[in-house]
Parts: C-alpha cells; sequence; structure tokens
C-alpha cells in the first residue's frame, strides 16, 4: 500500500497532511477492503491514554478503486498532534465479506473516535476482515514544550 504525495517523509509539515491522502494498493479482483488511520500516541507519546486514535475509516472499497467509492464511516480528520512526535498508521484489511450498511451506519454515528477505533480493532480481524496486508506508518511532529 502506498500513500501519497507528501506523506513519504518521516517528519512533515502538518498542512500537507490536511487532505487525505491518495492511497493506492495491490487488490484482488472482487474482494472490497477497509481501510483505517490511527495515531498510536493519542494524546502524547509520554502518555498514549487514547492509543488507536481513529483519524479516517473507509469501508466497502471495491478492488482497484478509489478510496472514495467506498462507505465512509469516519471523515478524514489529518494529524493534529498536541504535543510530540506522533505516528500515523494507515491500516488496509482485505474484507471476507460486505460490511452491513446498518453496522457501517452506526459505526458512523458513534461520537468518540478512539471507542470506534477500539471497536474495529475488535471486529475487523475477527469478523469481518482478513489479516491486514499492508501496514505503511507516517510521522508528523506536534507542538513541543
Amino acid at each position: 500500500m502506498h500513500a501519497h504525495p507528501a506523506h513519504q517523509s518521516p517528519c512533515e509539515h502538518l498542512r500537507q497532511a490536511a487532505q487525505a491522502p491518495r492511497v493506492s494498493y495491490d487488490a484482488a479482483a472482487g474482494k472490497r477492503y477497509t481501510l483505517l488511520m490511527v495515531d498510536p500516541d493519542a494524546p502524547s507519546p509520554d502518555n498514549p491514554a487514547v492509543r488507536e486514535w481513529l483519524h479516517w475509516a473507509v469501508t466497502n472499497i471495491p478492488a482497484g478503486s478509489d478510496v472514495a467509492n467506498g462507505f465512509t464511516v469516519t471523515e478524514y480528520a489529518g494529524p493534529t498532534p498536541p504535543r510530540g512526535t506522533h505516528r500515523y498508521i494507515l491500516l488496509l484489511y482485505e474484507q471476507v465479506r460486505v460490511a452491513a450498511a446498518a453496522a457501517a451506519a452506526e459505526a458512523a454515528s458513534a461520537t468518540a473516535a478512539a471507542a470506534k477505533a477500539a471497536a474495529a480493532a475488535k471486529q475487523l480481524p475477527n469478523a469481518n476482515t482478513a489479516c491486514p496486508p499492508a501496514v505503511p506508518v507516517h510521522v508528523g511532529a506536534g507542538l513541543t514544550g
């Protein structure tokens, strides 16, 4: 999996990540995919009390298709680390079956991003997806002091 265009340097300016990255990946014909972007260092690398903060979730992405053709569960929220250097991880899962619209709508209505990320981490590998084929990591630096 590749994230383009600005998401390839280890440290980047936050404004460069304000827009969702273009994501490309090798896809199996006829499959659907789920994409998650999480920050395992929230709120700070020294105290990641809400690790796996969800920044983006799209499900039912058709193979070989633009991510925009999937069902957006959580709109893209670019990196805004309050302090320290944070990692931003994109997880791409091959779905075992199409996610039910009701389940996707329920996930979309959740208000706590951390709760959505925790639920996704519990449900995706077991019920709806295979192991992630690719896990790129991107790093962004926040304010210091």
